[in-house]
């Protein structure tokens, strides 16, 4: 079982960031910025993972992201 600070794969974060990019792209709601500000990380931590500049995210940094986005974690990880 993974731990909630575990970082996901690379492969996995690959994914997330795709997904992820799929779900701001068609909403008129969410952009980056306002998505960290509403999951209270830093903008930069989002522009990080959307441009891969970070390494793999932690799992709870995913889940923190899908609840607030209202979709599934294996929308993002799938």
């Amino acid at each position: 079982m993974l731990e909630p600070e575990a970082p996901v794969s690379s492969d996995v974060s690959k994914t997330f960031r795709k997904n992820l990019a799929k779900i701001l792209d068609r909403t008129e709601v969410w952009n980056a910025g306002s998505l960290a500000e509403a999951c209270g990380l830093g903008k930069s931590a989002i522009y990080d993972i959307l441009y891969g500049r970070s390494k793999a995210p932690r799992l709870d940094t995913v889940a923190k992201i899908a609840n607030t986005l209202g979709v599934k974690i294996t929308d993002l990880l799938e």
